[in-house]
């Protein structure tokens, strides 16, 4: 014997609550999908002679307001009808006609303004291509596609290597360079902090990236060496400051 469907406070049952549902009841914020695309290329010399391998990221120039002119990540809004990781290979597949060999979630920006659009939240995707991906080409509404060497450190770095960190937190610098295009920007980690959320990286100062994409750039290239993330596929000689 079957028991009788569960009402709510009002008297429905999940049909008739669904039936009268208005879904425009609470404003509904766009989401997009955008991609950290890294991969590992030799570095070739004057001469033809191949250096150590560096890390490369995977940016389009946007070709429509806002941000016309800048450098962002491959990435763009979600349909309806299709799952996250759907939206996001489908963007990155549209806009630079490459497939990625792995991808993960990275991390969800929504802070209030980082769009100049509308309310806008995007969820990041870290993804690593191999030499399949090298010959990017830029499509849909991207004016170009070029692969970034990166680099990234911290501000006050020494000899060794190491980083001086603030009670303001850790202040790191990311360059990234294609030929003549260099783009640039000052990252501050927030390395103590009171509740239980860790906050943002903040953006201190950025130079031809569109939106807050340095900051997940960052993100990205901290999750890279956190989780061994190159290594763990095959790119060995990776290395990330």
């Amino acid at each position: 014997m079957s028991s009788p469907p569960l009402k709510n406070k009002q008297g429905l049952t999940e049909a008739e609550f669904l039936a009268r549902y208005d879904p425009e009841k609470y404003d509904r914020p766009s989401v997009t999908a955008d991609t950290l695309l890294f991969t590992l290329a030799d570095t070739v010399g004057d001469g033809g002679e191949r250096w150590e391998k560096q890390l490369q990221l995977l940016l389009i120039k946007r070709g429509d307001h806002p941000f016309i002119g800048h450098w962002a990540l491959p990435g763009g809004f979600i349909n309806m009808d299709e799952d996250l990781e759907e939206a996001a290979l489908r963007e990155l597949q549209e806009e630079t006609g490459v497939t990625p060999i792995y991808m993960e979630q990275l991390y969800t920006w929504g802070k209030v303004g980082r769009d100049p659009r509308t309310r806008i939240i995007t969820v990041s995707y870290l993804a690593l291509g191999d030499q399949s991906c090298r010959h990017a080409k830029a499509a849909d509404d991207a004016d170009d596609a070029a692969w970034f060497t990166v680099d990234c450190r911290p501000q006050h770095e020494g000899k060794n290597g190491s980083g001086h960190k603030s009670p303001n937190g850790e202040e790191y610098h990311i360059t990234l360079t294609a030929g003549e295009h260099r783009l640039f920007a000052r990252i501050r980690t927030v390395e103590e902090f009171s509740g239980p959320i860790r906050p943002e990286p903040e953006i201190l100062e950025s130079h031809g990236l569109a939106f807050d994409h340095a900051k997940i750039i960052f993100e990205g290239i901290r999750r890279l060496k956190q989780h061994r993330i190159l290594e763990r596929w095959g790119f060995n000689d990776g290395k990330v400051e």
